[in-house]
This record gives C-alpha cells, sequence and structure tokens, in this order.
C-alpha cells in the first residue's frame, strides 16, 4: 500500500455506476478510499456500495449535508473529501471513470519540485464514434495550448489548503444553470446585427482550484496515463442529445457551434433536436436564413483557430 487517499464523490443518480467503476477505484493501492455522498444517502446507492466493494475495509463512506453557503453542492462535497482524507498526497475524480492502475505515478509526483496537482486523462471506449471523439479532445487541446483539466487529477493538500479561494468557490453555479439568457430573443437578433451576446465562460470547481494553485506551485499533465470514461455512453444517446440542445439553446449558442459540436463529436440528434427549438421559436424562414450564413460563420470560426495554434491573438468574431 501506497501512503495516499482516494476521493471520488457519488451522487444517487450514480448508483448504476458503482458495478462498473468502484472495483477498479479499490484495486489502487491506496490506503483509505472515500465514497462523498449525499446526506441522507439512499438505500438503492448504499447497497450497490456494500456489494461491490466486498467488504473491503479501506472503503469509507462520508456523507455529506446540503450547504446553503454553496451554489455547486459537488464543489462542496468533493473538498469535504479532501479535509476528511487521512492522508496529505490524494487522487480524486467521478464514479464514472474506470480508472487505470497506472495512476499512482501522478501521487508519486505531487508534494515534489513544487508540484501541487498533476492533471490524468479521460478517454471513452474504443468503438468507432469514440476514437473520432477522443480525437476531437486531442485536437482541441492542443489548439488551445493548454491541458484540459479533466477532474481526474492528483492533489497535494497542505498546497491546496494555502491556496484555497473558499469564497469564489462558494459562489461557483451549477454547470447547467449557468449563463442561460433571460431573453433568447435578444440573442439571435443580436447574433444576425453583428452583436456580441454570448454568456461568459463558464469556470468549473476544478478549473477553479487549478488556477489557485497555479498562482504558487505548478500543475503539471500526464497525457497517456488516467482511466476510461463511461457516462459518454450516455451522453451519445438521443434523448440525453435532445435535452442538451434545449439547454444550449437557452445558453445562446450559435447554430455553427452547434454544427462543429454535433460533427466533431458525432452528434447527429444534437444538431437536429437545436434547429426544431429554433424553428419553433422564431420560425422556418429565420432558421433558414442562419443556415445560409452557416459556412461563412465556419470561415470565420476556421481562421480565428488558425491564428490561435499560430500564437496570433485574436478576439471573437460574430456574424
Amino acid at each position: 500500500m501506497m501512503d495516499f487517499s482516494v476521493v471520488v464523490p457519488v451522487s444517487e443518480n450514480d448508483a448504476a455506476l458503482v458495478p462498473r467503476t468502484l472495483p477498479r477505484w479499490l484495486a489502487l493501492p491506496a490506503d483509505e478510499v472515500i465514497l462523498c455522498v449525499d446526506k441522507p444517502a439512499g438505500q438503492h446507492l448504499i447497497e450497490a456500495i456494500r456489494k461491490n466493494s466486498r467488504g473491503d475495509d479501506r472503503l469509507r463512506v462520508v456523507e455529506v449535508p446540503r450547504e446553503s453557503g454553496w451554489m455547486f453542492h459537488q464543489a462542496f462535497v468533493r473538498r469535504t473529501g479532501f479535509k476528511s482524507a487521512r492522508f496529505d498526497k490524494i487522487l480524486t475524480g467521478d464514479i464514472d471513470v474506470i480508472v487505470n492502475k497506472n495512476v499512482v505515478a501522478a501521487i508519486r509526483m505531487v508534494g515534489k519540485d513544487n508540484i501541487g496537482i498533476v492533471n490524468l486523462q479521460k478517454e471513452m471506449r474504443s468503438g468507432f464514434f469514440d476514437v473520432v471523439q477522443n480525437s476531437t479532445r486531442r485536437v482541441i487541446r492542443a489548439l488551445k495550448k493548454e491541458a484540459y483539466f479533466t477532474g481526474l487529477y492528483a492533489l497535494y493538500r497542505p498546497y491546496w489548503l494555502e491556496t484555497e479561494d473558499e469564497e469564489s468557490a462558494k459562489k461557483i453555479p451549477h454547470p447547467l444553470r449557468h449563463g442561460v439568457l433571460e431573453r433568447e430573443d435578444d440573442f439571435f437578433v443580436g447574433l444576425a446585427s453583428g452583436r456580441e451576446a454570448t454568456p461568459p465562460p463558464y469556470l468549473g470547481d476544478d478549473t477553479m482550484l487549478k488556477r489557485a494553485m497555479l498562482k504558487k506551485y505548478r500543475v503539471v499533465s500526464l497525457p497517456q496515463i488516467g482511466g476510461v470514461e463511461v457516462r459518454t455512453e450516455t451522453d451519445n444517446r438521443p434523448a440525453f442529445q435532445a435535452r442538451q440542445a434545449v439547454r444550449l439553446f437557452r445558453d445562446g449558442r450559435t447554430l455553427a457551434y452547434i454544427t462543429a459540436k454535433s460533427i466533431l463529436y458525432v452528434r447527429g440528434t444534437l444538431l437536429s433536436a437545436y434547429s426544431q427549438v429554433v424553428i419553433t421559436k422564431f420560425g422556418t424562414w429565420f432558421f433558414l436564413r442562419e443556415l445560409l450564413m452557416l459556412p461563412l460563420s465556419i470561415i470565420l470560426f476556421s481562421e480565428t483557430l488558425a491564428l490561435r495554434a499560430l500564437g496570433v491573438p485574436v478576439k471573437r468574431r460574430r456574424l
């Protein structure tokens, strides 16, 4: 065994994932594995944990109550797990990851050479669609010239406690409720006239933690080490894509953005559902006008990506 703790938040809706992923978390040479669940934990979830832990005495279930001071409960849950851990070296991720044993390389690195966080990678299954989606993620990471923060990482707790901005973390909104425009009409009218109407980018709790850490300590990435994300299988289902289309419409996403996302991630239902929402809201002629403007939008978007890849500062442009 190695002197480190594993911290994994598990929601009531994740009970079906426990049989697939918990055994792999328990296969790691950690001295303790902490599952952070909502208080009170449902019987279905507790039974799934009990059945798949097989009496492993390293497992500890921490019930986390709702805290009114935190807008995003998940951020509070994970941080409660960090504070509950017995060891300063912590590996954390979500229950939707089938983790690989090679992640222990990250544990050996944190706390040394001024390293506070080691970011790991999450890949999808090796089917055709997954190969395309994994390749898309790699291209986006390369163009951004920044390692994508996956939420699967090793952490050195003393550095985290020193740099944590808890007051800002408390104000992180739930990602599904962020940036919803109160009047979608304003967005689409603004799109046609060239006026910027996009909500500010969402800054997740893990990303905020990373940025706070970077002010004083190092954050590194291990690109070939991590695990396999299984929730993506659910994300590819038509019903999920339809719900996502409505949310992206409310978030003010453009037709060009939806088209690119649908093609790159092989999610056709997303585009068709989004188109239906636009037609229902604004009519067929408005949608056809946006469709005619789509090629030019894609050209401008591609040009912007190319310039950024060359290191040329470019502001976001809109039609």
